[in-house]
């Protein structure tokens, strides 16, 4: 063995042995590699010297060594035995990088808590046996479902050839018909050791849809889409999500299983919930948020003082102001200066035309040569103005008035929302509890049971109509207890998250409210008051065997519904999808929503084994990121939602024509400003006439 670590580079090097000398450990002095050696007891007291990674500096790869007596024949010993070597694993894959930190996975050594690394891409457990690899085989106990990167290495007898064999990703480890042998010649027996491992042939993909047109029951390998289609096209609908998964996966040369998924082969976790954790070396990439959004058209209608002043554009305002104060100015210098008089009168005469009225004006003024000029130019403009605005005025009226919409999930609850508002929530819920009547949520949500019940058999007699109605996309599923026939049922998305959640346990149980509660939980149990109501209009609780499309079709015409408070209640894409289809179906409807609800999650790809390509990540999760970082992955989440509802038909025929408010722009303020500008030269001449005028008569007495 004092050839096994020469020429390897950028590894550590772990030794586990159970034989009682350490002469045979001669090879170490042949590499410089960082390396330690555990004599094998049990594995509580491994544990006391775990590898600190933050106050050193560990190498990318690992090589655990194992030297067992059990693999190794003599002369007097040739029976086969098997040995348990699980703990070896442990130690070589989970149980040795660690740092302090404290949680539910956390570990009791020398009186602190530390967490351990679960790794299996990047360390190399490798036996060392002197037997054949079939007996070798025979000899080890251990479950090798995590196992990614398992060596055997055949050490030679009376100075034969080494051989390296190499567990083939995805296989049991106990057929020698499983490893890939590499003979070794020379001295560099580990030299590019990380190379060795074959990539895996076969991925398990899991994929569990949230989308009510897919089925997760039905997704089956004959049904993948191919790779070679158009994703772009509009002329039919596939799975996004399973469409990267089978781009990504081909890619290797590899191909993608969805069904019987249990066995050793890797897998990708297809745009799953659980990229916040780690485990069994998986690793995870992050693409996206996701929580819950809500749709809606409803709005209430609102008049204000802006009302009057909308019909014209800001700038056609200041032109008209300015012009206005133009001409007064220069009819105050001319009344006062020519004839001593007050100007209200002549402002009057001005004032009064833009009221389809007359004032009168001193007989001096009215035939002097200026007034009649002045007001020549101002009676036309003027009269316009009144026009144009009284006519648009009377169009407004007829034209909806503005709309204030619900922004947030706040602004659909109906009763007690001033409890937001609260600084601190009180301990006793007693109060709460009268002023929330939880007797009705008892009464009500107590009795509602999903996983028997495919829809609710009974009217919810709490549900009043000035409340929203909150509204959930149907999914297609399969339920045990009804048979083997699919079957369809309505899924309350805000129920699942209110009944999961102990918290409300304890507030209705106790009359308590615990440490842990928060806004947001408070903002779920007023949108979960049973007077808002949950159901369609229109459905018949009596029928068990609606279809998605029934549901749909039910829920669809409650949303278009404008006059009624009404409220989509699903995931981002899916929300995102269903504004999209209604916008581009009901053009006279105005939708909107609101801001997404504070249980947003982090949406990912998860990789477990599948090697690591020379990379450090396998050559799957590496494709992934090259969507991603190209762009195309948000391409086709934008095609997700556009293509989602192909092929569906809407639940009403929209025949309305879509009514905007009028307002005064484009030409037209160009005309007035152009009159404004023409009124100050005009005023300023007839005033320099005026005078001339006067003065050449006084000088002529």
């Amino acid at each position: 063995m004092s050839r096994t670590p020469r020429d390897v580079e950028n590894s550590d090097v772990q030794i586990v042995h159970d034989i009682p000398f350490a002469d045979g450990f001669g090879f170490l002095e042949y590499t410089t590699l960082p390396r330690t050696i555990f004599i094998y007891q049990n594995l509580s007291k491994i544990r006391n010297l775990v590898f600190d990674i933050l106050s050193s500096r560990p190498s990318p790869n690992r090589v655990g060594i194992w030297v067992a007596q059990e693999m190794f024949e003599t002369v007097e010993t040739s029976e086969t035995r098997k040995q348990q070597f699980s703990d070896w694993l442990l130690m070589t894959t989970s149980e040795y990088y660690g740092f302090r930190h404290k949680d539910w996975r956390s570990i009791m050594v020398r009186g602190e808590y530390w967490s351990f690394l679960d790794s299996t891409k990047n360390i190399y457990p490798i036996m060392t046996t002197n037997k054949a690899l079939d007996r070798a085989l025979d000899s080890l106990n251990f479950d090798d479902s995590t196992t990614e990167n398992f060596m055997v290495l055949l050490l030679p007898r009376n100075n034969g050839v080494f051989e390296l064999c190499v567990k083939v990703s995805g296989l049991f480890i106990k057929s020698s018909q499983n490893f890939n042998c590499v003979r070794k010649y020379d001295d560099k027996i580990l030299k590019g050791y990380f190379g060795l491992t074959p990539l895996p042939i076969i991925w398990y993909g899991n994929y569990i849809s949230f989308d009510q047109t897919e089925n997760n029951r039905g997704i089956s390998n004959k049904n993948l889409p191919n790779p070679s289609i158009n994703p772009l096209s509009r002329d039919f609908s596939i799975s996004i999500p399973l469409y990267m998964a089978v781009v990504i996966v081909r890619r290797t040369n590899a191909s993608l299983e969805v069904e019987n998924t249990a066995g050793r082969y890797p897998k990708v976790f297809i745009e799953s919930a659980n990229v916040v954790t780690i485990s069994n070396g998986q690793l995870n990439e992050y693409t996206y948020t996701s929580g819950l959004l809500f749709l809606s058209c409803y709005a209430e209608s609102y008049i204000t003082f802006d009302f009057y002043i909308t019909p014209f554009q800001p700038t056609l305002w200041l032109a008209f102001i300015t012009s206005m104060l133009l001409t007064f100015i220069v009819l105050y210098f001319y009344m006062t200066w020519n004839h001593n008089l007050s100007p209200y009168p002549v402002y009057l005469s001005f004032i009064s035309v833009l009221f389809d009225d007359f004032s009168s004006v001193p007989e001096a003024i009215g035939h002097s040569l200026f007034y009649r000029l002045v007001f020549v130019t101002w009676g036309p403009a003027a009269l316009i103005f009144t026009n144009c605005y009284s006519g648009l005025i009377i169009s407004e009226l007829n034209a909806p008035l503005r709309r204030t919409i619900s922004h947030s999930f706040a602004d659909i609850i109906c009763q007690n929302r001033e409890l937001l508002d609260s600084a601190v929530y009180p301990i006793d819920a007693t109060k709460w509890g009268k002023l929330l009547k939880f007797e009705n949520y008892k009464a009500y949500w107590g009795n509602v049971n999903l996983r028997f019940d495919i829809l609710p058999t009974f009217k919810n007699p709490f549900a009043s109509d000035k409340c929203y109605r909150i509204l959930s996309p149907p999914i297609k599923t399969r339920m045990r207890h009804v048979g083997e026939s699919e079957s369809y049922f309505w899924p309350f998305i805000l129920h699942h998250i209110f009944i999961s959640n102990s918290i409300y346990n304890s507030l209705f149980q106790q009359n308590t409210i615990s440490s842990h509660f928060l806004k947001q939980d408070l903002l779920l149990l007023l949108l979960m008051n049973p007077v808002h109501d949950v159901l369609p209009t229109g459905i018949d609780l009596a029928r068990r065997n609606y279809t998605t499309t029934e549901l749909q079709f039910l829920a669809e015409r409650d949303i278009i519904d404008c006059r009624e408070k009404n409220a989509f209640i699903a995931s981002s894409h899916a929300v995102n999808a269903e504004l999209d289809f209604l916008t581009r179906k009901y053009p006279s409807k105005k939708f909107h929503s609101g801001e997404p609800f504070q249980d947003a999650r982090l949406y990912g790809w998860c990789f477990e084994g599948g090697g690591h390509a020379g990379t450090g990540i396998s050559a799957v999760q590496r494709n992934l990121q090259a969507l991603v970082q190209s762009g195309i992955y948000w391409r086709l989440k934008r095609e997700m939602v556009s293509n989602m509802w192909v092929g569906r038909k809407p639940a009403e025929t929209d025949v309305t024509v879509a009514v905007s408010p009028l307002t005064m722009d484009g030409a037209i303020i160009t005309i007035f400003m152009l009159s404004g500008a023409l009124l100050a030269p005009n005023h300023l001449v007839a005033f320099f006439f005026s005078v001339f005028h006067s003065c050449s008569n006084v000088g002529h007495k």
